[in-house]
């Protein structure tokens, strides 16, 4: 979990609206991020839930790792505090994005 937080923390080199075109596939890993972010009692007060053992944090660092220039924290934290929605956020990377049914 803590790696996590670490590579969120080194991806807040630029904003959302300086990040490269992303495409359908990145889009639905962002939006899936998001959904996962979730408030908490301990500092930061946000954070990215995701399932031990199941795949999800060595995903989650080669994200990271493969887009060191997208800043998700920020969208994580007003996703987790209820001053945005999931979708929202996705599109401040996607404009255009539409979750699948």
């Amino acid at each position: 979990m803590k790696k996590c937080l670490e590579l969120i923390a080194l991806a807040l080199l630029i904003s959302p609206a300086q990040a490269s075109k992303l495409d359908a596939s990145m889009c639905d890993k962002i939006a899936y991020i998001f959904d996962a972010c979730s408030a908490s009692d301990k500092n930061p007060p946000c954070y990215m839930v995701h399932r031990a053992g199941a795949g999800e944090s060595k995903d989650l660092a080669k994200f990271f790792d493969d887009h060191p220039d997208l800043d998700l924290q920020a969208q994580c934290d007003k996703v987790c505090l209820g001053k945005t929605t999931v979708l929202k956020a996705t599109r401040n990377f996607c404009p255009n994005y539409r979750p699948k049914p």
